[in-house]
């Protein structure tokens, strides 16, 4: 969140070398964080781990998938396209595109802070609907309306949902499977497929926009995208353990 509010302004100011040579001190000092962990082993005692392929055979492995999948490519085609929208259209200067990163990064974590509380939701169906329904309510006001204020509360509810949702995904591997191996199973897997479809987002958008010169068919098809989240969330939510 800190990054997408300075990095322009620093590049600005001193050069964009220097803005990204910055963001070495944070990776060094995860890196360092990181070292004294480098021989913990967690041990995990499972019952009987899965099969990879008979994971992959249940519909719940490919929902979960198809779920991360969306939900990554709003996240990943949203925070770079919001500025471009905006600025596009005039509704917003070009100190305050600045900050559009900043905003949509800083309500991305909040749902993070609650972590475990898909777990404590007895109707995941809902919760994944309702994750859903923000995500249309910020693209629908990106679309339909103008000004500084519609543009806050589209970024609120999209950053907002882009931490949430992938909350709400992480969660489903632990709430469809009956041990930890099957949980990494599904991890895996769901993940890989996920975020390949997702690594599509950012060049179609791009293409539909090099045909249309307007943003306005990309923000259409991430509205429907985020209708088909809303179905999937509400399929992926339902009580079901994956089967061995």
């Amino acid at each position: 969140g800190i990054s997408g509010g300075i990095s322009v302004p620093l590049a600005k100011a001193y050069g964009w070398q220097l803005s990204l040579f910055i963001w070495i001190i944070p990776a060094a000092t995860a890196l360092l964080l990181w070292l004294p962990n480098r021989n913990t082993v967690l041990a995990v005692k499972a019952k009987r781990a899965s099969k990879g392929g008979s994971i992959a055979k249940d519909s719940m492995t490919w929902l979960i998938s198809l779920y991360i999948g969306v939900q990554s490519l709003l996240f990943i085609v949203l925070s770079p396209s919001l500025q471009q929208f905006y600025r596009a259209g005039d509704l917003i200067s070009p100190s305050l595109a600045i900050i559009i990163p900043f905003i949509c990064c800083w309500a991305s974590p909040v749902p993070w802070l609650f972590l475990s509380w898909p777990k404590k939701v007895k109707n995941q169906s809902k919760l994944g609907v309702g994750l859903g329904i923000i995500y249309i309510i910020g693209l629908a006001t990106m679309l339909l309306s103008d000004g500084v204020p519609a543009l806050i509360i589209a970024i609120i509810c999209c950053g907002f949902c882009s931490g949430a949702c992938i909350s709400f995904s992480m969660a489903l591997f632990d709430l469809h499977t009956k041990n930890a191996a099957d949980t990494s199973t599904l991890s895996g897997l769901a993940q890989s497929v996920g975020y390949l479809l997702a690594a599509i987002g950012p060049i179609a958008l791009g293409k539909i926009y090099d045909v249309c010169h307007s943003w306005t068919m990309p923000l259409v098809l991430l509205l429907i995208l985020a209708l088909v989240l809303t179905v999937l969330g509400y399929l992926a939510g339902r009580e079901k353990i994956i089967n061995n």
